[in-house]
């Protein structure tokens, strides 16, 4: 396993001093040049990656950066590129060995350029988890990502497939107010309890539909059950779905990365077990009840409200109407 080669590296390496920053030990069982070691300057563990200008060229819209809790620095050494990627304070010690082994074990499912891409691309998946997290997922979070891949199984692959669904997965994105969208659409999705009769809109305009389009709402309705589904379980039976597309299958787990549900963090909350005790789907309309923006006193930046799901009855409709209803708004775009 590269984690445990790369925790075993990193011990050995502290007994070592006088080291220059880039050096270390070979990662082994891989093809690249991968070293691990730690800067005795600063007590930090770090990957260096050893590029050659065919490497270079292969991954040049797709060289890191950094960010929160690693540290990217780039040096030449005779003809090759460095990459050195180092952890920084501020994370817990659980993040950076979570990142680079799962980096690095794309990297060594093929001797190919095409791995290489992919394991920079997951790097960057990597870091727009870390940019938006504020610390590890609660009980309540991850419930709306299991609501949100629930949604995503039985209603945005059935309508656009997977490639496109992931592109429309805009909750991978705090730019944007709601959980799936393309031009002229949404779909949001709220999970809740068994016991809950609302549920909760956390900004305003979340809700309200655009001029000209559509938009719907998804409730996951959910109880904690010894014979549910985890978060785990949910992602590796959406993998399991693209076993024949090593393409799809990548850019599904780039997701999941990206979504923050691979976070080190979360311990056994994304083994927690939920019973799905239904999938119920509104079209959001004129007279859904809802705040609305020009209803709000001016002055007023924020606001968060909640819905009784009863007020919202004679706005269902089901989810097989829901992606036609999105297969013919994307067909006709």
């Amino acid at each position: 396993m590269i984690a445990e080669e790369l925790l075993r590296i990193w011990t050995t390496e502290r007994t070592v001093v006088d080291r220059r920053p880039y050096e270390g030990l070979r990662v082994p069982s891989v093809v690249w040049n991968i070293y691990a070691g730690v800067d005795p300057r600063s007590d930090r563990r770090f990957v260096a990656w050893r590029l050659s200008r065919e490497h270079q060229r292969a991954i040049q819209d797709r060289r890191p950066r950094s960010s929160k809790g690693i540290l990217v620095e780039s040096m030449e050494e005779t003809g090759e590129q460095v990459l050195v990627l180092t952890e920084q304070p501020g994370a817990p010690l659980s993040v950076f060995p979570a990142v680079m082994s799962d980096v690095i074990e794309v990297a060594a499912q093929a001797a190919s350029l095409a791995s290489l891409r992919c394991a920079f691309e997951r790097f960057a998946s990597w870091q727009r988890a870390l940019q938006r997290r504020t610390g590890p997922m609660g009980p309540q979070e991850v419930r709306g990502v299991i609501g949100e891949l629930i949604t995503f199984r039985d209603v945005v692959m059935p309508a656009l497939g997977v490639a496109r669904g992931l592109e429309r997965w805009t909750a991978l994105s705090d730019d944007d107010l709601n959980d799936f969208g393309g031009p002229g659409w949404f779909l949001e999705v709220k999970t809740i309890l068994a016991w809950r009769s609302m549920f909760h809109i956390s900004a305003l305009g979340q809700l309200e539909p655009p001029p000209t389009g559509c938009s719907w709402l998804s409730l996951v309705e959910l109880e904690q059950a010894n014979d549910g589904i985890s978060l785990t379980m949910m992602m590796e039976s959406l993998l399991e779905s693209t076993n024949t597309d090593p393409t799809l299958r990548q850019a599904l787990q780039d997701a999941f990365v990206a979504r923050g549900a691979h976070d080190p963090g979360l311990d056994g909350e994304a083994d927690v077990r939920y019973r799905v005790l239904g999938l119920r789907t509104f079209g959001i309309e004129v007279n859904f009840p809802l705040l609305r923006r020009a209803q709000v006193p001016r002055g007023v930046a924020r606001a968060e409200y909640d819905i009784e799901i009863s007020a919202c009855a004679a706005f269902e409709v089901g989810p097989t109407t829901v992606v036609e209803e999105l297969r013919n708004w994307e067909g006709a775009l």
